[in-house]
């Protein structure tokens, strides 16, 4: 059973961004790469899941600007090598 906790917080726009733990965004990947929650543990490389691509990158993208507020770019993703690469540039443990 996985427990998450989410902080709610607003831009400047009065838009909801939430405030994502390591759990939370491995959930959002799953749902980005059209995964079975909980399928992603962070130690998977990004080569070898088939469904990681550029639509899946600009997904991911959005995901971090639409939830997080945070603006990212395919060249800071690109050095990227696992899933933790990944949801280390959105969360901040």
């Amino acid at each position: 059973m996985h427990t998450t906790c989410l902080t709610v917080s607003y831009d400047e726009n009065g838009d909801d961004l939430i405030d994502m733990d390591s759990s939370t965004a491995l959930l959002q990947l799953d749902e980005i790469l059209e995964l079975a929650p909980g399928t992603l543990t962070g130690t998977e490389q990004l080569a070898d899941l088939a469904q990681w691509d550029s639509v899946t990158m600009m997904d991911f993208i959005a995901m971090a600007s639409d939830r997080q507020g945070i603006t990212l770019s395919a060249r800071q993703l690109n050095p990227c090598v696992t899933v933790s690469d990944l949801i280390s540039l959105i969360v901040k443990d």
